[in-house]
């Protein structure tokens, strides 16, 4: 065998020995990683869930119950109006200013629109009254 072909045969044999040794760590290593104790509780992220909800509706139910029941629904009215248009320009890819922050010009703008229309009713109606 030439001088070059003893050269190759030994980079091959380095080279086949130190995948050979990289394997076996990974063997290891994933044995390892087996053998783990399993943990003692099962955690469900539903549960999870469901336990933060139910302690944020319990901690905000005096508060909103002091809420007149219309302002409630006035302000949840304006709120989803804005969520509407930042989402219907989402899927159009709309480049909002200030991006995920225009929902809150969204609905600040919705919510001073429905007051002053709030106000022109009130003020149109005690003139007819007059």
């Amino acid at each position: 065998m030439s001088e070059a072909a003893r050269e190759r045969l030994l980079a091959l044999r380095k080279g086949i020995e130190r995948g050979r040794a990289l394997l076996d760590q990974l063997l290891a290593l994933a044995r390892v990683q087996s053998e783990v104790a399993a943990p003692c509780a099962d955690v469900s992220i539903q549960d999870v869930f469901r336990s933060v909800l139910w302690g944020a509706g319990f901690a905000i139910h005096k508060p909103l119950a002091r809420i007149p029941q219309n302002t409630l629904k006035f302000a949840v009215g304006a709120m989803l109006s804005a969520f509407g248009v930042f989402w219907i320009g989402e899927g159009l890819h709309v480049p909002w200013p200030g991006e995920d922050l225009a929902v809150v010009g969204f609905a600040v703008l919705f919510l001073l629109v429905a007051l002053s229309a709030v106000a022109a009713i009130r003020n149109s109606g005690k003139k007819a009254l007059l």
